[in-house]
């Protein structure tokens, strides 16, 4: 079984690999998407804060731009 860190590292970094797309995509670093989410509680430890349908994920940014922001209110 997977560790959650592992979980997210598959999802992420990993990912980008997999797409040939290191350094544009699974990271936080200059000159990569802005492809983000505020998340309510702590996945590296239950990534059940990750499932549903969004009601722990009050903010979205994706390529730099917000889609949605529960945070502003």
């Amino acid at each position: 079984m997977l560790s959650p860190a592992e979980v997210i590292a598959s999802a992420t970094t990993i990912g980008a690999e997999v797409l040939n797309m290191t350094g544009k995509l699974g990271r936080l670093t200059p000159g990569a998407f802005a492809d983000a989410l505020v998340v309510e509680g702590n996945p590296f430890k239950n990534l059940a804060c990750l499932t549903g349908q969004g009601e722990r994920i009050p903010f979205v940014m994706k390529g730099g731009q917000v889609q949605f922001d529960e945070l502003a209110h």
